[in-house]
């Protein structure tokens, strides 16, 4: 009766241990969880815009016949092999076309911008206040995250 009792203590105590560990990752969870999110949603932009500029090369890449085959992650479209006119001799395209061609027209203009404020960077798929934003908004997101994780600690670590 004596060692059942012992190791009844040591359960009880390592019982107690436990719960209070799980009590301290549900309300990391919930603190963290938000903060995830907004990190998915703000690469998922920069992600978004990067396979847009990969679709667009490999387009210009097909139609100046220089693109043999695309290895990994397929376009989703087939390059036009006409030019399509209207009644009026205007070419007609596709949504998709002028989409590609707005893009196309926002890079060169960010290129030139860029060339004015002697920025070398290479980077045409933000400006300079984009890309100061999405540092500021990592910057915070970060710190959301070291913040979370702080009041958990001083919450379970303390002595109550």
């Amino acid at each position: 009766v004596k060692d059942a009792g012992e190791a009844l203590e040591f359960y009880q105590h390592l019982r107690l241990q436990l719960a209070s560990w799980v009590g301290a990752l549900r309300d990391l969870q919930k603190k963290v969880t938000p903060v995830q999110e907004a990190i998915r949603h703000l690469e998922k932009q920069y992600t978004e815009r990067w396979t847009e500029l990969e679709n667009d090369v490999v387009h210009e890449l097909e139609r100046a016949r220089l693109l043999e085959k695309v290895v990994g992650r397929q376009p989703p479209f087939q390059i036009e092999t006409e030019t399509v006119v209207d009644e009026f001799g205007r070419d007609v395209k596709s949504q998709q076309a002028m989409e590609r061609d707005k893009r196309k027209k926002q890079r060169a203009q960010l290129r030139r911008e860029k060339s004015l404020f002697g920025d070398v960077s290479g980077d045409i798929l933000l400006s300079r206040s984009e890309k100061e934003e999405l540092g500021e908004r990592r910057k915070a997101l970060g710190e959301a995250l070291a913040l979370a994780k702080s009041q958990v600690q001083e919450d379970y670590t303390s002595i109550a």
